[in-house]
């Protein structure tokens, strides 16, 4: 059996061996602080300190008395590394029935009872990669304030996509030897699991504080002849790779702080040790975006609107308006709105300023007053009350074409039927119902294609965000005079063009990138040299 070295001169006072049968060890300074610990788990058939420490041939060690050299140890002694080292013990190996789950809560019983530290740091070879995988998600699922202390993670020759020779578990009458086949059930879990609570900060549907924020490393033996290197890198997700040139039994042990496998060892835990620093205000940060995502997502139930991204189309020109309405300009608008809370009927609104609907409506197009007189603006008052439930026909303004809602993946290319409106105060209400059985869908676009009037004197247009914009908003404006944007959401970094398009013809375009709050603005003036 192994014994721990004899650690009496002076040299080494300041280096404490602990050893915490039969769970494992612990390596430290007297100084230590506790702060950050590297914990340790070896592989199959291997041993909780023998699998990490250098043992020179028997030819060195009787004629110039090679030492052991612990990787443990290299690390405790290592001036630039403040850490305390731990090494879990556990028997999987051949004519073994404990499986990698097993394994999986002796490590976080380890660290329950052994392991103080604020920041954590797993190291595995082989096997013991799969059983802190296994670990780390299980403590998300059931205890995530456990698991956020462990910030880092990394492997030396872990079979992440399996490997041959563990086929010969069966043979060899070992449960975890079995679970290590490549495909098998266990790995498929495994891997489903981590990409949805670990790989990029995890699924973003999920609380913040079941996923987990680590950095990962994979490190690869260039003469592994039992884990290959493609099935050891082959989960990339699982951080930067990088090769060693040894086989599988060297990869975890190292001659001396110059050995590749410390190196590889001490730049990996410094730079974990150093994010670490700024994990809490990455942690802060998700669980705000986290929050503002639920509540946009959640807005249906509250009687909110949102969709994922709305690309709009307005033109103006001269209008074709009976009564010869002087001062108005025609709009035909184009919109598609994809993604948002399930619904069944698609309302538009058609308004005169400043009158609102009393329903929650999906487009609204408002006709402000400018400087009308008092007789015009009546007037379309009286087109509204005109009931503009027909398709458009040309130019007839207040006149909505029949909308289109298209599904994802192109399963449904519905038109809408005629809609009911119904009429109040200087306002009318379009509502078009879904087919039956089908309802707007998180994925599916609804295509909205109107003529809506504007009055020229009021010299701006603008367009209000009637809906929160999760990820993109694109309003593009056409008109036959000059455009200045005066108005943008600032905190959206705006992408904005504007430009001649032809004889008395100019476009602006402005691309904004959400989130776009309710009731964002985006204000045009118009540059009428007539007026």
């Amino acid at each position: 059996m192994p014994t721990f070295p004899d650690r009496s001169a002076d040299s080494q006072r300041e280096i404490v061996w602990k050893e915490y049968a039969p769970a494992g060890m612990g390596v430290m300074r007297n100084d230590s602080s506790h702060d950050a610990a590297v914990v340790f788990v070896h592989g199959w058939d291997g041993h909780f300190r023998t699998t990490w420490t250098h043992r020179a041939g028997w030819l060195q060690r009787i004629f110039i008395r090679a030492p052991e050299t612990s990787l443990l140890e290299l690390l405790v002694s290592d001036p630039d590394v403040a850490v305390d080292c731990f090494s879990v013990a556990h028997h999987a190996g051949p004519i073994s029935a404990v499986e990698v789950e097993t394994i999986a809560g002796l490590v976080i019983t380890f660290l329950d009872n052994y392991v103080q530290a604020r920041h954590v740091i797993l190291v595995a070879h082989s096997l013991g990669g799969l059983a802190c995988r296994r670990a780390i998600v299980r403590l998300l699922q059931m205890r995530p304030a456990d698991a956020d202390r462990i910030v880092g993670l990394l492997l030396y020759g872990t079979p992440n996509n399996g490997t041959e020779l563990s086929r010969a578990g069966r043979i060899l009458r070992s449960a975890s030897a079995a679970q290590m086949r490549p495909l098998c059930g266990f790995l498929e879990d495994l891997n489903r699991d981590w990409t949805e609570h670990v790989i990029n900060g995890g699924n973003p549907d999920l609380d913040p504080v079941k996923r987990g924020d680590l950095t990962c490393k994979t490190v690869v033996g260039e003469r592994d002849k039992i884990v290959s290197p493609t099935s050891a890198a082959s989960l990339f997700h699982l951080g930067d790779v990088e090769t060693v040139a040894k086989g599988h039994i060297a990869l975890p042990k190292a001659r001396s702080h110059e050995d590749p496998s410390y190196v590889v060892l001490k730049r990996f835990v410094r730079a974990t040790l150093d994010r670490a620093l700024t994990r809490p205000l990455s942690r802060a940060s998700t669980i705000l975006a986290y929050n503002a995502r639920r509540s946009i997502c959640d807005a249906e139930s509250r009687g909110h609107a949102w969709t994922m991204t709305e690309h709009e189309e307005i033109e103006l020109r001269e209008p074709n308006v009976p009564g010869n309405v002087d001062g108005l300009l025609a709009c035909r608008i184009k919109c598609v709105l994809t993604g948002g809370p399930r619904q069944s009927i698609l309302r538009i609104c058609f308004s005169l300023e400043p009158h609102q609907p009393s329903v929650a409506v999906d487009y609204h197009h408002v006709i402000g007053r400018g400087l009308l007189p008092s007789q015009d603006f009546l007037r379309l008052a009286e087109m509204l009350r005109a009931r503009p439930n027909e398709t458009a026909d040309g130019d007839e303004p207040l006149r909505v074409h029949v909308p289109r809602l298209r599904t994802a993946g192109g399963t449904l290319d519905y038109t809408y039927s005629l809609p009911l409106s119904s009429i109040s105060e200087g306002c009318v209400v379009l509502a078009y119902e879904s087919p039956p059985g089908v309802a707007v869908n998180e994925t599916d676009a609804i295509e909205i294609d109107l003529n809506g009037l504007v009055t020229a004197r009021h010299g701006w247009y603008g367009y209000f965000a009637p809906r929160t914009v999760v990820a993109r908003l694109a309003v593009e404006l056409k008109a036959p005079f000059p455009l200045v944007v005066v108005d943008l959401p600032d905190w959206s970094n705006p992408d904005v063009e504007e430009g001649e398009t032809g004889v008395q013809r100019f476009r602006s375009a402005v691309d904004l990138r959400g989130p776009i709050a309710k009731g964002a603005e985006i204000r045009w003036l118009f540059n009428r040299k007539d007026e």
